[in-house]
C-alpha cells in the first residue's frame, strides 16, 4: 500500500507484490511432495538395483559393477578399446600388417642385443653371428604394437610393446637350447596349431611337462608329446608351480605357431 501524489492510497500494487512473494515462496505441501518424489525415486533406484543384481548371473553382475565404476571415474569419456588376444596376432599376418621400416641407431642396436642377451644367455656367444654389428638391423613396426627385428632381411625376433624379445620358431629350431621349455599332450597339438592359447590342462595331463623353475610372464617353447621341434612360442600367464596347483584356464598365451602368418613370412624382401 503507497499514498499516490493526490493523496490517494493505493493498494493495489501492494497486494499484487505480496502475490508474488506468496507464490515465489514453496509450500509445506509443494516440499513435502518434493520430498516425497526423491524418496520414490530412490526407492525406485533401489528396486531396479535389486531387480538387476537378482536377475544377473554372477559373472555379468561383477562385469556390470566393474562398468560403473569405471564410468563414474572416467565421467563422459569413451572406454580404451581391448587389445587384441595374442593367440590373433599372427594368425592372419601378412605384409599389409606392416606400417613402418627402420635401421636403428648403433646406441639402439646395442640396447636390442643387450636385451636379448640379458633373456636368452645361451645366445650371448652367437649374437655376433646373428647380429652382426656391421650389417643393418631393421625395426619393423607392425599393427597392434608388435615389432620385429629383421637382420639380413630375416626375421629373427618380436616383441610386443616394451616387453621381452622372442625368437622366432624358425630361429628356435636352429638352437632349441636357448628357451625353457613346456609341452602338451597329444590331444592339445591340434588346437596349438589352430593359434588357441594353451590351457593349464594340457601342461598337467599325462604326456605333458613343466618346467617348475619358469615364472609368470616368461617366454618359453612350446614342445609337444613325441615331437621332436617347438610347435609355438608361448608367454606364460602364470608360474608353472601355479598352473599344477590351479589347473584350470589359460596357463601360457600362444604368441607363434608352425604356419601361421609369421612362420610363412621367411624374408621380408
Amino acid at each position: 500500500m503507497f499514498t499516490d501524489p493526490n493523496g490517494v492510497r493505493n493498494t493495489s500494487s501492494a497486494t499484487t507484490s505480496e502475490s508474488n512473494v506468496r507464490s515465489l515462496a514453496p509450500t509445506a505441501t509443494s516440499v513435502e511432495r518434493a520430498r516425497g518424489n526423491t524418496n520414490k525415486d530412490q526407492v525406485n533406484s533401489v528396486k531396479w538395483t535389486q531387480s538387476t543384481c537378482h536377475v544377473l548371473p554372477l559373472p555379468n553382475l561383477l562385469r556390470f559393477i566393474r562398468t560403473v565404476v569405471r564410468r563414474g571415474a572416467a565421467g563422459d569419456e569413451e572406454e580404451e578399446e581391448e587389445e587384441s588376444p595374442p593367440a590373433t596376432m599372427f594368425k592372419k599376418f601378412s605384409f599389409e600388417d606392416i606400417s613402418a621400416q627402420n635401421q636403428v641407431k648403433a646406441s639402439v642396436q646395442r640396447k636390442i642385443r643387450q636385451s636379448i642377451a640379458d633373456e636368452y644367455p645361451g645366445l650371448e656367444p652367437l649374437l655376433d653371428d646373428l647380429l652382426p654389428k656391421k650389417s643393418p638391423m631393421i625395426v619393423v613396426k607392425c599393427q597392434n604394437h608388435l615389432n620385429l627385428v629383421v637382420v639380413n632381411n630375416v626375421p629373427l625376433f618380436f616383441n610386443i610393446r616394451d616387453g621381452p624379445y622372442m625368437p622366432t620358431l624358425r630361429l628356435l629350431h636352429q638352437y632349441p637350447e636357448i628357451m625353457k621349455k613346456f609341452q602338451v599332450d597329444r590331444g592339445a597339438i591340434k588346437f596349438v596349431l589352430s593359434g588357441a592359447n594353451i590351457m593349464c590342462p594340457g601342461l598337467t595331463s599325462p604326456g605333458g611337462a613343466l618346467d617348475d623353475e619358469v615364472e609368470e610372464e616368461t617366454p618359453v617353447a612350446i614342445m609337444a608329446e613325441g615331437k621332436q621341434h617347438a610347435l609355438a612360442i608361448g608367454y606364460t600367464k602364470m608360474s608353472a608351480k601355479d598352473i599344477k596347483t590351479i589347473n584350470k584356464g589359460i596357463g601360457v598365451d600362444n604368441m607363434h605357431y608352425l604356419n601361421d602368418g609369421l612362420w610363412k613370412m621367411e624374408r621380408l624382401e
